[in-house]
Parts: C-alpha cells; sequence; structure tokens
C-alpha cells in the first residue's frame, strides 16, 4: 500500500577474537527517530545507563520483531520514515538508524563493527 516499505536484514555481533555471532531468536524493537528517541540511543551507545523507564506514550509506536537462529529479521508494512532498531546480541547492545521510503524494501545489517 502507499506510503509503507519493509526492512529486511541480518542480526549479528563481532567479538574481539574476530568471531561473528549472529542474532539467534533476539527481541528486535523499532521506533521512530525523533529526539527523545535520538537522545536515548546517543546515551545508550555512549554507555550511559539510563534508569529512567522509557516513555510509556511510545509503546503505541513501538514494532517487535524476532531474528531467525541465523540471524535474519524482518518489519513488513512500515510507514516511510526514519526508525531506530535495538537489539542485543550476547548481552551487547546493537543499535542503527533506519530510513524507509514508501514502495521499498530496505535491507540492512544490524552488527557493532
Amino acid at each position: 500500500s502507499a506510503g509503507v516499505g519493509s526492512i529486511s536484514g541480518k542480526l549479528y555481533f563481532t567479538d574481539r577474537r574476530g568471531r561473528v555471532v549472529p542474532g539467534n531468536d533476539s527481541n528486535m524493537l523499532m521506533w521512530p527517530a525523533t529526539p527523545y528517541t535520538e537522545k536515548r540511543q546517543e546515551a545508550e551507545r555512549a554507555g550511559i545507563r539510563l534508569t529512567d523507564r522509557m516513555d510509556p506514550r511510545i509503546d503505541k509506536l513501538t514494532r517487535r520483531t524476532f531474528s531467525t537462529s541465523t540471524g535474519e529479521f524482518r518489519f513488513d508494512a512500515v510507514p516511510a520514515g526514519a526508525y531506530f532498531i535495538w537489539s542485543y546480541v550476547e548481552m551487547n547492545l546493537i543499535v542503527r538508524r533506519v530510513v524507509v521510503q514508501a514502495g521499498q524494501q530496505t535491507t540492512m545489517f544490524m552488527t557493532n563493527d
């Protein structure tokens, strides 16, 4: 339908020894990229542990999926716009910003490298 696209990709983490670990059945969350979510993701990436809970109004805008055992994931029927996708692989936070365009499939790699 008009105004929506999709996101597909692969989630993985590369450790210090170069071992690639797929996001096996990892919980994945997607939020619209807003000043609020931007600020939270910048703090998390800087290693600042945020003690406050996420604004509950974001819940109805949150999309969720799980990666497969090999790290593949997909979000369908995503309204065009910018988003953050968050997940963990073996307790390592991985966050990426992605832009979805209407009628397009966006392919991405969610990784720490």
